[in-house]
C-alpha cells in the first residue's frame, strides 16, 4: 500500500502507491479520503494509552504521575508514524472488500 515499506522513513511516510498490485483498487478513491483514518488513529492511541496505565498499575505499585504522562507521550510519538499507516489501512478495509475473483482478471 506505501511506495516505502518502513514507517520510521518519515520523508517518505505519507507515500502512497498509486493502486493494489493484485486487485487494481485505487488507494485514494477521491480527494481527502483518509480523514476519516484520524478517528481510528485516535481509537488505536486511547487503546496504546489505556493498555500502559493498566499494565503499569499492575506491575507497579502506584507509578508516579510524571513517569507515566512520560512515558504515554514518547510511546505515542514513537508509534505515531505506524498508527498512521495502520489506521490507513484498516480505513480502507472498512470500505472495500479485497475480491480474489476480480484480481485475477
Amino acid at each position: 500500500m506505501y511506495e516505502n515499506t518502513n514507517p520510521y522513513y518519515l520523508k517518505h511516510l505519507f507515500d502512497m502507491k498509486d493502486h493494489c498490485e493484485n486487485c487494481g483498487q485505487p488507494f485514494a478513491p477521491e480527494p481527502r479520503y483518509y480523514d476519516g483514518a484520524m478517528f481510528v488513529s485516535y481509537g488505536i492511541s486511547v487503546a496504546i494509552i489505556v493498555s500502559v496505565i493498566i499494565a503499569f498499575n499492575i506491575l507497579f505499585e502506584a507509578p508516579s504521575f510524571n513517569i507515566m504522562i512520560g512515558l504515554i507521550i514518547s510511546l505515542a510519538i514513537f508509534l505515531s508514524p505506524l498508527t498512521l499507516r495502520i489506521s490507513r489501512s484498516i480505513w480502507i478495509h472498512l470500505f472495500f472488500k479485497f475480491e480474489p475473483e476480480i484480481a485475477k482478471k
